[in-house]
C-alpha cells in the first residue's frame, strides 16, 4: 500500500464542480482552473479556495487582494482545459476564450459562468504545497441556464444543473 497513491485514487472519486480562478494585478490577467471551492460562511459571504503555489495565478492573487471564482458552465469546457494546462500557448490563450468583463474588484468575471462569485481576498493560510484562499464575496451574479462542469475520475463531466432528487428511506 502506497498513503500518497491510494490518497490519489480516492481523490478521484471525489466529485468537485469545476471553477476557473482569476484576478489581474499591474493591468495583466492571469487564472487556474480549480475543483477546491466551497461556502465558509453565508453572513458575511465567505468562501474559501485552494491554489497550488507553484500556478500563475498564485502570486498575483496575493499581490491584487482580489479573485472571481467562476462556476463552469459545461459548454465552457474548453476553457477550463485551457485555464487547467501549463503549456505556454493555453496560457498566453486563456483570456481569449470567452467573453470577460469585471464587477466591482475589478478580477475578471466569465459571462457564461452558471455563477460568479467577485470576492477580496480576506486571508490566506499555507499547507504543504497549497494555500487557502479566504474570499470575502463582495458581488455574485448567478445565471440559473445551462449545466454544471464537474471534475471525476480524471475527467472533465457535464451535470445537470437541477438534477431530479433521490428520495431516501
Amino acid at each position: 500500500m502506497n498513503k500518497v497513491s491510494d490518497f490519489k485514487q480516492g481523490m478521484r472519486l471525489l466529485t468537485g464542480a469545476v471553477s476557473v480562478i482569476t484576478t489581474e494585478h499591474e493591468g495583466r490577467k492571469y487564472g487556474l482552473t480549480a475543483t477546491s471551492v466551497c461556502s465558509l460562511s453565508v453572513d458575511p459571504p465567505m468562501l474559501v479556495v485552494c491554489v497550488n503555489r507553484d500556478a500563475s495565478a498564485y502570486k498575483p492573487t496575493l499581490a491584487s487582494g482580489r479573485f472571481c471564482v467562476n462556476v463552469i458552465n459545461h459548454d465552457d469546457i474548453d476553457i477550463a482545459k485551457c485555464f487547467s494546462s501549463r503549456e505556454e500557448h493555453h496560457v498566453k490563450q486563456r483570456f481569449a476564450l470567452g467573453r470577460w468583463t469585471k464587477e466591482s474588484t475589478g478580477a475578471p468575471l466569465l459571462e457564461s459562468s452558471l455563477v460568479s462569485f467577485d470576492c477580496l481576498l480576506k486571508d490566506h493560510f499555507s499547507m504543504a504545497t497549497h494555500s487557502i484562499f479566504v474570499g470575502l464575496v463582495e458581488a455574485s451574479t448567478v445565471r440559473p441556464e445551462g449545466s454544471a462542469l464537474v471534475y471525476l475520475d480524471g475527467a472533465f463531466r457535464p451535470l445537470p444543473i437541477r438534477a431530479p432528487a433521490m428520495a431516501f428511506a
